[in-house]
């Protein structure tokens, strides 16, 4: 099954062309009416956004590659998959760093630094609901990807704007989609076992464990930042 299998199906792909075309055109009227990005670069969004889309459907193609590379790592499965989590979101960030950083005027280096923690506990919990539910592999990247893809269209708040962003639903789920459905595409083997329960609830639990690892990781985030300010080995974010 899983040598058949699609990674995204053609509904989802075909929507989510259009939303990056929408993004990728939002961004080039605001730069021609001399608009600024404020919190959000839109056609920036889209180039990072879509690289990542490619990154996944080459990943997926040559997913033997991976799994043969992870099997032959002597390491506990759940530190195995909130690596290979960690390592691509991380991919993520470097790869949206120069249209969208985490906060304005931070370096790459603080960027991944204060990333950590909050990527880390996410994929902790991840694991966990990886490996107790079944998840195809189109349901975990789209499931995980909603995850931290709300964080970042509600973290502000709920408006009319943000509610108005499910009209872009895939490039919603894209934006983390891809570092979340990397555990189960490199360790499917090992994840996948006969004791997994299959019932809906594993939608919203898929949903709300890691977003309760990531606002825990969010205050590690800035004790970390508090900390290194403190010391003088950080000036402060501005």
């Amino acid at each position: 099954m899983d040598q058949t299998q699609k990674l995204l199906p053609r509904w989802f792909t075909i929507w989510f062309f259009a939303s990056c075309l929408v993004f990728l055109i939002g961004g080039a009227i605001n730069k021609l009416a001399g608009v600024p990005d404020g919190d959000l670069n839109l056609w920036g969004a889209a180039i990072g956004v879509f690289a990542m889309y490619l990154l996944a459907l080459f990943t997926w193609r040559r997913r033997e590659t991976l799994r043969a590379f992870v099997a032959k790592i002597s390491l506990p499965l759940v530190v195995k998959s909130v690596l290979i989590g960690w390592f691509f979101a991380e991919i993520d960030e470097l790869v949206n760093f120069p249209f969208n950083p985490l906060f304005p005027g931070i370096s790459l280096f603080q960027d991944v630094i204060f990333t950590t923690p909050f990527y880390l506990l996410v994929h902790l919990g991840w694991f966990w609901v990886l490996r107790k539910y079944k998840f195809t592999v189109t349901e975990a990247l789209i499931v995980g990807g909603l995850t931290l893809g709300s964080f970042e269209i509600f973290g502000g708040g709920v408006n009319v704007l943000s509610i108005l962003v499910v009209l872009v639903f895939p490039f919603v789920v894209m934006i983390h989609g891809v570092h979340m459905v990397m555990p189960k595409i490199g360790l499917a083997r090992e994840l996948d076992n006969e004791n997994q329960t299959d019932t809906k609830w594993k939608y919203v639990i898929g949903v709300l464990v890691p977003a309760a690892g990531g606002i825990i990781g969010i205050g590690l985030m800035f004790l970390l930042s508090f900390l290194l300010v403190s010391l003088g080995l950080m000036t402060p974010i501005v």
